[in-house]
């Protein structure tokens, strides 16, 4: 069952960020975010391909060993935050890359990657936190 994202930070500050897909949950408390936002971070991390393509215009490279995708949003909301998302990686996602219409960047890089079959205690309560 797809509940959703976690990311966790340990280091350089400590920090839990929740995302279904209509809310965000963050140490600041919880907002409610367009359902563009939520399914996009679901798609991505899922590697859902046929659903980014719904929101997104899509361009890519595939090599040997490594892939790379750049994505424009459709949506007119997220156009007005975000000018483009690169990602890229192996047999995962590696590097996230999101470059905002106000010229932030924001680069991920995603190491220690697990697919646990269950939820742990700690991360269903997590998820307990958003509520539905």
């Amino acid at each position: 069952q797809n509940k959703g994202v976690i990311w966790k930070t340990l280091t350089p500050i400590p920090s839990l960020l929740l995302i279904n897909e209509s809310k965000l949950l963050t140490g600041q408390g919880e907002q409610a975010v367009p359902a563009a936002f939520g399914n996009v971070f679901k798609a991505l991390l899922g590697g859902e391909l046929n659903r980014l393509a719904e929101g997104f215009d899509m361009t890519g490279t595939e090599q040997k060993t490594s892939w790379q995708l750049q994505l424009k949003p459709k949506d007119e909301l997220l156009k007005k935050i975000i000018s483009t998302i690169l990602v890229s990686g192996d047999t995962e996602l590696r590097l996230l890359e999101i470059q905002e219409v106000t010229g932030n960047q924001t680069q991920i890089s995603f190491t220690q990657i697990t697919h646990p079959d269950h939820l742990s205690s700690e991360q269903q309560s997590d998820f307990e936190q958003i509520s539905p």
